[in-house]
């Protein structure tokens, strides 16, 4: 089974809430473990997560600079990044295995197009994009500056 990292922004709208938490527990279903970050320990509050409450043991909650990664806990199978920046983040490409996939919303924040990438002999590719949609912006040391 393979190991996926979800990264949320702090800023989000509520009716996405709940469909971020049904997202977790999907790939909390299929996956052998899932661990989830996000900027502040406010935003895991108000997304009100019930991963206890769900029963799953495959899963690890933390909170911290999304633009980084989790590098102690790299290799991924896959990640699936919920805020926009203009370029995939150089340490989130890394911390894929070879094959590995990452979906994230390439753009300015506001207006972006979400691509599937793929992991191909150490460099990541973009393989097709999957929807137009609008995302927050992606703040942290690899992404925008804080506001």
């Amino acid at each position: 089974m393979p190991k996926y990292g979800l990264a949320f922004p702090e800023e989000t709208f509520p009716h996405r809430l709940y469909f971020r938490d049904l997202v977790t527990k999907i790939y909390l279903f299929f996956s052998r473990q899932v661990i989830i970050w996000a900027c502040t320990r406010a935003f895991l509050q108000n997304a009100n997560f019930s991963i206890d409450d769900s029963h799953f043991v495959n899963a690890t909650v933390t909170v911290g600079d999304g633009s980084q990664g989790l590098p102690e806990a790299a290799p991924f199978d896959a990640v699936l990044v919920s805020a926009a920046y203009t370029a995939v983040p150089a340490p989130l490409a890394a911390q894929l295995v070879e094959g590995g996939r990452l979906v994230q919303p390439v753009g300015p924040g506001g207006a972006e197009q979400v691509v599937l990438f793929e992991r191909s002999e150490g460099d990541l590719l973009p393989r097709r994009t999957v929807a137009d949609a609008r995302f927050v912006r992606l703040v942290g040391t690899h992404g925008f500056a804080e506001r």
